[in-house]
């Protein structure tokens, strides 16, 4: 109760401060700006950015990594007010570095707002490797610049400096540079130091940028000791002709002196050494019996002053003495003794032992036929989200249009003003909507540069920002609130909340998916030490925080929740096959998880037995989320307008890239582990799941510019064609074992087959667009009713491996 009453005094603070927060910018002009990247960036730069003040002039400069005046034309908007389109003068005049765009809003000669925003232009240009010379031999370093095909280049020019100042006169020495990669040829120097620092520049017009490394330069010193390793003794009838032994490293001259103690003025023989031991072998003259001393010591050729100590060995020549035969031991008479009956042999009959009767594999359990089909839509989803998920979202996520052409009616309906009975409702205008509009509009943003998945979850909710203003907010309390309802009830031996609340938390972020995160989170910690120590309590909390969270994000990464405000036939077929198959698939997954969850929790929960009808809550709470976006696109445009990113997302930073995907595949590794342990079917099916992450990595690092031909199934199709593909090959790999946990470690790979090629070959798609239809996404589905019959069939019929 007491964190109840905590958590009510903080939603009063946050609704009472943000205002004062975001009041200052509330008609500023509202625009974000797009991050790119130096190769990537458009031939001409531009930023689409909305007037908040009427009959007004906007106006923008841009400075930075660009700079000058843009052009400013309007973009749909009346009498000064919605949006412009402010473009930069020139092509390709993005430089790597920040970029501030700056917008004023101007009336009667006076600036009446103005805001800032910046950006990144990204850089290849660095050092990615160099090889380490020995003191006066040559070295190289090479890597990566920034280029443009058809455009003037930079050019890549390498300093390098030691102990002393500039190494060799290599102040400024051009490195090859071509297509986006260079290589600095360079020189070590005697008696310049162990290390010297190389400096890289990237230079074009009056902009450049440097980049430095370290280089080990290893100083030649006086070579060690030889070693001799041939034997010191030997007969006049074995006399040696050549010594032999180590000197540590190959290349070293060595010198023999025979019987000549230190001196080497005239040594009998010399020799090279060889190998990674440094192996060498002397010729000596012929020794005659008695001692020699034999002296041997290294030289460097390349600089005869450094001479290693002298190796010395006594070496003893001695006559071969005769051996006179030993005399042959007489044998000593062995006793015969006599032979001793045996007693005869009883003959035992032999023990009979029945065969043990082995019950034959008749197929998986009922629970693990719903966990491999929960891990088969889930993998379908995954593979149908990337390589999508590492790169920026456009108008968020959970608004997302068909095609393109659709996209242009939805967005050019949302600038237009008074259109819509929700737009003068008081449905919105709770103290405090002006900072809830605010941060709508600017947090995707601030948050996509360093997690896509925060950014995408602050943006699901615009549609009930729009609609209920600042009483939003209850919605993420009231999550948070059930969460920690939820760890009250699972202090028991359930190891999960109750239904009432797992199902009330499911239907809050369907409507709105920050709410199920906040609820998820606030479960996880409370419980985080047990998470830690036991792997029940991991997995049970990871399965309520994906019931919790990811049922409209997963809809919506198939089906849009919106279309534009239009009614039309043209959409009709669309709007049924959107509230359908997304209301349909959540309810597979609510209802796979509820039947996983003693799985997941190791003990008995109670919750399979009303897996049904928490799956058909789902379905009913996606269909109403469905029709309530798609009244709000025709009731609320204008306060979609305000709360709604129009613009694209900054890029993601590469670490949030990186930290993205090793997140994915640790989770899909533990989950695997969990049920099949470490065995090879869960290294190679986690090989699988990490391989279109490896790709694309690839493929972005190294410039990989492959390009697949084939026709790659989009949205439904794809699903449907993973899903199917992977039901067949779970089948058939759990009906060719003989035991449940060889059915399920060979069923863990057969999942990750199908999705992983698909996923690995759109990284390498030959088309950006090749996702987008024009017209009707349905007309360029020709299995559509096909599809929507199957996923009628699975939903009432399910699956049983």
């Amino acid at each position: 109760m007491k964190r109840l009453l905590a958590g009510i005094v903080l939603a009063v603070l946050v609704i009472l401060g943000l205002p004062w927060v975001a009041s200052a910018g509330q008609n500023d002009p509202y625009f974000s700006v797009p991050s790119t990247s130096y190769s990537g960036q458009p031939s001409k730069f531009s930023v689409r950015i909305i007037n908040n003040v009427e009959n007004s002039t906007l106006s923008a400069s841009v400075s930075g990594a660009a700079s000058g005046s843009m052009s400013c034309v309007s973009a749909g908007a009346i009498g000064g007010l919605g949006p412009y389109k402010c473009t930069l003068g020139g092509s390709y005049r993005l430089n790597p570095g920040t970029l501030t765009v700056t917008a004023r809003s101007t009336k009667s000669g006076k600036t009446v707002g103005s805001t800032t925003h910046s950006a990144t232009v990204s850089s290849r240009f660095g050092i990615s490797g160099h090889t380490n010379p020995t003191e006066g031999d040559t070295f190289s370093v090479s890597g990566r610049y920034d280029h443009i095909s058809g455009q003037s280049d930079f050019s890549v020019h390498a300093r390098v400096s030691g102990s002393g100042g500039t190494v060799a006169g290599q102040s400024s020495t051009s490195c090859s540079a071509s297509n986006g990669s260079y290589r600095c040829s360079l020189k070590s120097a005697k008696g310049s130091g162990s290390s010297y620092t190389v400096t890289v520049t990237e230079s074009r017009g009056g902009f450049s940028r440097s980049a430095s490394t370290g280089v080990s330069v290893a100083v030649t010193s006086a070579p060690q000791t030889p070693v001799i390793t041939s034997a010191s003794s030997y007969d006049t009838k074995n006399v040696p002709t050549s010594v032999f032994g180590t000197a540590g490293r190959a290349g070293l001259r060595i010198e023999v002196a025979v019987d000549s103690g230190t001196s080497f003025a005239s040594p009998t023989s010399t020799c090279t050494s060889s190998g990674a031991n440094g192996f060498w072998t002397c010729s000596l003259p012929k020794l005659t019996v008695g001692k020699h001393t034999i002296a041997a010591r290294s030289i460097d050729p390349t600089d005869p002053t450094k001479i290693s100590p002298v190796a010395f060995q006594t070496t003893t020549i001695v006559k071969k003495a005769g051996h006179k035969p030993k005399p042959t031991a007489t044998p000593t008479p062995t006793a015969t003794e006599s032979p001793v009956a045996e007693p005869p042999v009883v003959q035992v009959p032999p023990v009979v032992t029945p065969p043990v009767v082995k019950k034959a594999f008749d197929g998986l359990s009922h629970q693990f036929s719903e966990l491999l089909a929960l891990l088969i839509l889930a993998l379908a989803v995954t593979a149908l989200a990337r390589p999508g998920t590492v790169s920026a979202a456009t108008g968020g996520r959970s608004v997302t249009f068909a095609d393109e052409n659709d996209a242009i009616a939805g967005f050019e309906l949302s600038q237009r003003r008074g259109i819509g009975i929700g737009d003068n409702s008081p449905s919105w205008r709770a103290f405090g909507h002006d900072a809830t509009d605010y941060w709508s509009r600017t947090m995707p943003g601030l948050l996509n540069r360093y997690s896509p998945f925060l950014a995408r979850l602050s943006v699901d909710g615009i549609d009930l920002r729009a609609a209920f203003g600042a009483l939003w907010w209850l919605f993420p309390f009231t999550g948070a609130a059930l969460g920690l309802v939820a760890i009250n009830q699972v202090s028991g031996p359930a190891l999960a909340p109750k239904v009432g609340v797992l199902v009330g938390v499911m239907v809050i972020s369907a409507f709105d998916a920050f709410a199920g995160f906040v609820a998820s989170v606030v479960f996880g910690v409370l419980l985080l030490g047990d998470v830690l120590t036991d792997k029940h309590t991991a997995l049970t909390v990871l399965a309520v925080g994906f019931l919790w969270t990811s049922l409209p994000l997963v809809a919506t990464s198939i089906r849009p929740f919106r279309r534009p405000g239009v009614l039309s036939l043209r959409y009709g077929w669309d709007r049924v096959a959107d509230l359908l198959i997304t209301s349909l698939l959540c309810g597979w997954i609510a209802q796979k998880i509820a039947q996983s969850m003693d799985l997941f929790a190791g003990r008995d929960t109670g919750i399979p037995a009303h897996a049904n009808a928490i799956g058909l809550a789902a379905v009913a709470a996606i269909a109403v989320r469905v029709l309530f976006s798609q009244a709000v696109e025709v009731w609320w445009p204008e306060r979609l307008r305000q709360t709604e990113v129009q613009e694209d997302l900054p890029e993601t930073a590469l670490w949030a890239v990186l930290g993205g995907m090793f997140v994915r595949v640790f989770v899909f590794a533990f989950l695997g582990h969990a049920f099949i342990g470490g065995c090879w079917q869960w290294y190679l099916g986690v090989l699988l799941f990490a391989l279109p992450d490896l790709l694309l990595l690839a493929r972005d690092y190294f410039g990989l510019a492959w390009q697949v031909k084939v026709p790659l199934p989009v949205g439904v199709t794809h699903i449907f064609l993973v899903v199917v593909a992977c039901t067949l090959l779970v089948a058939f790999s759990v009906s060719s074992t003989d035991s449940q946990s060889a059915a399920l470690r060979w069923a863990f790979l057969a999942a990750a087959l199908v999705p992983a090629g698909l996923a690995a070959a759109r990284v390498f798609r030959d088309d950006e667009d090749g996702e987008q239809h024009e017209g009707s996404s349905w007309d360029m589905q020709l299995a559509g009713a096909g599809i929507l019959l199957t996923t009628v069939i699975l939903a009432v019929h399910g699956w049983n491996f």
